[in-house]
Order: structure tokens, then sequence, then C-alpha cells
């Protein structure tokens, strides 16, 4: 075969186009919660929420409950930023007992606003906005 001139666009393209083997970085921040869950069932097949979420509120309840201000102040964003990196490559191990709690409720926030697709989708909010709209007097309700 004669050797064919490239374009320039086909330069550039060829250019772009990772090394091989490529590697896709492990994701939790930003990632689908279905493919977070899917990932990680591998090696916690019993935790039925992502792992950081679940190592966050571990943290609060062990010891910040009686913080105040949590989920309402911010944390530093460089240690939010620090954290978010060892959570999508999966090395952080429990966090330490000096970390700023505001931190973590930040990492909570930043988790559920990063997913692609709200925890409560797109196909159950005309459901769930009809719950609201319907006729509730006929109902009974009871107290415990």
């Amino acid at each position: 075969m004669a050797d064919k001139p490239y374009s320039k666009y086909e330069i550039i393209e060829l250019q772009l186009i990772p090394p091989f083997p490529y590697v896709e970085e492990v994701r939790v921040f930003g990632a689908d919660l279905v493919t977070v869950m899917t990932r990680q069932r591998e090696t916690q097949p019993k935790l039925n929420i992502p792992l950081c979420i679940d190592q966050c509120f571990k943290f609060l309840h062990t010891h910040s409950l009686n913080e105040l201000g949590l989920f309402r102040l911010s944390g530093s964003m460089k240690q939010i930023n620090n954290f978010i990196k060892a959570f999508n490559s999966e090395t952080l191990l429990p966090f330490p007992a000096s970390v700023d709690p505001h931190v973590v409720t930040g990492l909570i926030k930043r988790f559920l606003r990063d997913l692609p697709n709200p925890l409560l989708t797109f196909d159950a909010f005309d459901p769930i906005m009809a719950l609201f709209s319907q006729d509730h007097s006929t109902y009974l309700y009871f107290s415990c």
C-alpha cells in the first residue's frame, strides 16, 4: 500500500487517541449512581449505599453529632477536593478523627450535587407531583 498523506484534521485526531493500554480512572464523584453501586458490589456486596456516603455518615455519627451548623457551614474546599481525589482513586481509608466535620458534610453535598441524574429521577417526577396534588382529606392518618 502506498502511504496516504494525512490531512491536518486526521493528524489531530490521531494525536488525541490515548496510549494503549488505556486504563480509565475509577470515579465515584460525578459518576452515575448505578455505575458506582455496580462497581462497589464487587468488594462490598452487603452495602446498599455508596461507600463514600457510608463512611461520611459513620464519621459524623461517631465524632460530630453535637457540632453546630452541620450541612450549613462550608468546609475547606482544598480538603474536600483532596478527599474527592482519594475516593475517586479508591485509596481512602476511614477518616482520621481530626477531620473537620464540615469537610465531611461538604463531601456528602458534593456527591449528591455531582450525580449526573437526580436521586428522584426525571421519570419519577410526574408520579411524585401527582401524589402532592391529590386530595388527601379522605385518607385516615394514624399517629404512633
